[in-house]
């Protein structure tokens, strides 16, 4: 239904997706919630949904952190820059990208009514 770019992109997308730390926080959670003996993906998502708020908790803990000792190397500088891009690109994903509701099914419709 979609043309080539959106496959490529999707791609990007895709591998983007799995380079970022809060689907790493994610993962964690449903693996303890395997752990747990839950089967089904229902009973993952307060699992999942924990993990998300440990995530943002780390991640204000780093940028107290860093801000109070007032560290100002690269390290430091690229860290914060990846936590930045990773919450946006979780904004974009699961908001924009992820949610498919955006994405035209019905051009073969569009097409037929001109």
């Amino acid at each position: 239904m979609n043309g080539f770019i959106y496959k490529y992109f999707d791609k990007l997308i895709q591998l983007l997706l799995y380079t970022n730390i809060v689907i790493f926080f994610k993962y964690m959670g449903v693996k303890i919630a395997k752990c747990n003996w839950k089967d089904s993906p229902e009973e993952f998502i307060p699992y999942a949904n924990f993990a998300i708020d440990v995530y943002q908790i780390f991640k204000w803990g780093i940028l107290l952190l860093f801000w109070s000792l007032g560290t100002t190397n690269d390290f430091s500088k690229y860290l914060i820059y990846y936590l930045i891009y990773s919450n946006l690109f979780i904004y974009f994903y699961y908001h924009v990208w992820g949610s498919k509701h955006n994405q035209r099914t019905d051009r073969a419709t569009l097409i037929e009514s001109y």
